[in-house]
């Protein structure tokens, strides 16, 4: 007699805000990048440096909390290159950092990048993907 089990799998659980979802490897780079950021509280405007680039998105901190999924435009000024590159994207997510004391933090924040659905970002995203090839080649190639 054959005995039969259930192999109904459990559910999967939603993923935690504690571990790193990234599905891109981040190199710990320093631009200057120039943000608007479009939470439902209102624009979010701001000058900062990137902390990390890969070839989906871009961290950077800010100094106050944004809602995930908003809505990003972003200029970036790459090594050796006057005009900036201009993209957008929206807030995968953002995290306080907390300094000294309670009330001091910054925000990090993780952007990812949209593939241009407006033609004229098309040379800024080519540029910025060479420009995170070459940088992963460097890293690993020397």
């Amino acid at each position: 007699m054959r005995r039969t089990t259930d192999r109904t799998a459990p559910p999967t659980p939603p993923p935690r805000a504690d571990i790193d979802q990234r599905t891109a490897e981040r190199l710990p780079v320093t631009l200057p990048v120039t943000y608007t950021i479009h939470d439902p509280a209102g624009p979010i405007k701001g000058t900062t440096v990137t902390s990390n680039l890969s070839g989906t998105g871009v961290g950077f901190r800010i100094q106050q909390p944004v809602a995930p999924a908003s809505p990003c435009r972003l200029r970036l000024t790459l090594p050796q290159r006057t005009d900036p590159l201009h993209f957008t994207g929206r807030v995968a997510w953002c995290r306080k950092i907390p300094h000294d004391s309670p009330q001091t933090f910054e925000v990090q924040v993780g952007l990812a990048l949209s593939t241009p659905a407006d033609v004229r970002e098309e040379p800024s995203f080519a540029t910025y993907c060479h420009f995170v090839a070459s940088e992963l080649v460097k890293r690993y190639l020397g």
